[in-house]
């Protein structure tokens, strides 16, 4: 199912910890990755991306030399960064090529995700923290615009050995659900099935919906399905540690788009306080 990988690299810890788990998922797969580093036409073309130190002197440059000298730090960062990233894919052994593109970073990957299979990127990159509460990180803007599945690196690579599946039947969850079974069975991973509804019918019968379904896979299906007494993310996340799981697979956002930008989506929620790598499918 998945031959071609996409992995979006900034030079942050999570985009090398990204590489790695793009890395492991190619050797599984036999799959080719593809790096790709995006020098941000958009922090070039504000004073604000020639660093807040030099903001008094960059709105007052009308020969240009400021962006001038941005524009060439910024392509020798990127040059720099898949140097580094071809020699170590080279002494992993798996195929890969890189690509260098100027552009807007999130818009820029959605774009070269159209002919990959998985997209991985880190879950921060190594832009400002500022820019990133004004403007939405490019990581979850990447998860809500790519049609392709986006797998979130933390900040530390570990490998992959049990995956919780956080299911609550709806379309999105089905397309995850489809996935876990291809990933676990690929590279012979258990799976705990996890649904947190309000009414633990619901509850177990999503479960017993998602076991059914993995059953026809040789693979090894825990489940637990839980009341919800506090914000689903949060049980999806004190699930995935009680019983070790290190990669989580949902559906990227779930039945009610409007409630979930009124009161907060769980989606983001597990992304943004999850220590482990998050799948999130469409």
């Amino acid at each position: 199912m998945i031959k071609h990988i996409l992995v979006a690299m900034d030079d942050s810890l999570h985009s090398w910890t990204a590489r790695q788990y793009a890395v492991d998922l190619a050797r599984g797969y036999g799959a080719i990755v593809k790096v790709l580093t995006v020098a941000d036409t958009g922090m070039i073309a504000t004073p604000a991306g020639w660093g807040f130190d030099s903001m008094p002197y960059s709105w007052f440059d009308p020969s240009g030399h400021g962006k001038a000298a941005q524009t060439q730090s910024l392509e020798a960062t990127c040059l720099d960064l898949l140097n580094k990233a071809r020699v170590m894919l080279e002494e992993d052994g798996v195929p890969f090529r890189t690509v260098y593109r100027y552009g807007v970073p999130d818009d820029t990957i959605v774009q070269e995700s159209e002919t990959a299979d998985l997209v991985v990127m880190g879950h921060q990159g190594r832009g400002s923290s500022f820019l990133n509460r004004v403007m939405g990180s490019t990581a979850r803007s990447v998860v809500r615009r790519c049609h392709k599945p986006v797998f979130v690196a933390p900040q530390e690579h570990q490998p992959l050995e049990r995956i919780l599946l956080a299911y609550d039947g709806s379309p999105h969850a089905n397309h995850a659900l489809q996935w876990t079974a291809d990933i676990a069975t690929t590279l012979q991973l258990p799976v705990v099935v996890l649904s947190v509804h309000k009414r633990e019918g619901e509850a177990a019968m999503n479960v017993l919906r998602a076991k059914e379904y993995l059953n026809a896979y040789p693979l090894h299906v825990a489940s637990v399905s839980l009341i919800q007494y506090r914000h689903v993310a949060d049980e999806i996340l004190w699930v995935a540690s009680e019983h070790g799981c290190n990669l989580i697979v949902m559906g990227a956002y779930g039945h009610n788009p409007l409630r979930e930008a009124v009161l907060g989506s769980t989606t983001e929620k597990v992304m943004n306080e999850t220590a482990v790598p998050l799948m999130l499918v469409r």
